[in-house]
């Protein structure tokens, strides 16, 4: 168990998932592993009932975040507790995401097992040297002596102060087509910034820490994000879908009903990750490129209000940033 637990080290590529006993929920242990990935979960009756308490969005959620993290190894202590649905869940999260589990059994192997990896390539190891020193070549020396979770405690507290974050950006003009053609061609490659932008304020750094750590459906954090640094409210952000973002994820292109006053944002190099993780979490939904990326349901809008709340943000968006739109005339000579 010692070497499992020091063998976690998210920034290197490992988690240690240490499974809530005695847990029923058919989600519980990919809530445990969103805890593992510094995704603690503070459910709310609207975020409970969006996603967390439904076991294919919840999984979805943590594969999301395992390969905009880079995670690819994962280890299960206490794995002859798992459930056989949850040995499945974990297989299935291999093959979406490349991760390599590692399931360590404490106790006699469930019957299921051998069915369970039957057309699996796997490697089953029967004694504790062994055990440890497979743990062992996927440990940095830097990580001994670390605990699964995230790396601070981010409980909010009553007295937190509520954090009032910088204009947000207001973008430039993206190319608009003539006429009504769809879809608009407006190229979010063709706006990568050519150099990092600013380094973020400490109320940013601050609010940074809050988003990443409280908010852990890979959607609402991004779509959190993005209201901070771009300014679009969720309207707006309906009409982003996952072409509409550059490949490295440090652009996005808004687009106006009309298509005739589309923008295109840089995106903050914090916010990066977060909106890649939306990206394939829609993907892992089901959705292609082609869709929407924050396609939210009203109870979803109720959800993220309540985790801009519990990260004591302000946020200026839509009406309130007070940005000039841009009207681009050459596109319509």
């Amino acid at each position: 168990m010692t070497a499992a637990f020091s063998s976690h080290a998210p920034a290197l590529g490992t988690v240690t998932v240490h499974p809530t006993p005695t847990t029923p929920a058919p989600a519980a242990l990919a809530h445990d592993l969103l805890r593992a990935l510094g995704k603690p979960l503070f459910p709310t009756a609207d975020e409970a009932r969006v996603w967390a308490d439904h076991t294919k969005r919840a999984w979805n959620a943590a594969g999301a975040w395992i390969t905009a993290m880079a995670i690819d190894h994962v280890i299960v202590t206490r794995a002859h507790h798992v459930t056989v649905r949850n040995w499945r869940n974990l297989l299935a999260l291999q093959r979406d995401t490349g991760t390599r589990p590692t399931l360590l059994l404490h106790g006699p192997s469930p019957g299921h097992v051998p069915t369970t990896l039957r057309d699996i390539t796997h490697r089953v190891v029967h004694d504790v040297g062994s055990a440890q020193a497979h743990l062992r070549a996927t440990r940095s020396p830097a990580t001994r002596g670390a605990r699964p979770g995230p790396s601070c405690v981010l409980v909010p507290r009553e007295t937190e102060p509520w954090l009032a974050l910088p204009p947000p950006s207001k973008g430039t003009p993206a190319p608009v087509p003539r006429g009504p053609r769809r879809p608009c061609p407006a190229d979010p490659q063709a706006h990568v910034p050519p150099r990092p932008g600013r380094r973020p304020t400490s109320d940013e750094y601050v609010a940074i820490h809050r988003v990443q750590g409280r908010v852990a459906h890979p959607h609402h954090a991004a779509a959190i994000a993005l209201m901070a640094t771009m300014g679009n409210d969720l309207d707006e952000l309906r009409r982003v879908s996952g072409n509409d973002v550059s490949r490295c994820a440090s652009t996005v292109v808004v687009h106006e009903r009309a298509h005739r006053r589309c923008r295109a944002y840089p995106v903050s190099e914090w916010a990066r990750p977060l909106l890649s993780a939306a990206r394939v979490y829609n993907r892992l939904e089901g959705h292609s490129d082609d869709a929407s990326l924050f396609h939210l349901l009203p109870s979803e809008r109720a959800a993220i209000a309540e985790s801009i709340a519990l990260c004591r943000l302000r946020l200026r968006t839509g009406r309130d940033r007070a940005a000039t739109p841009v009207d681009d005339t050459r596109s319509r000579r």
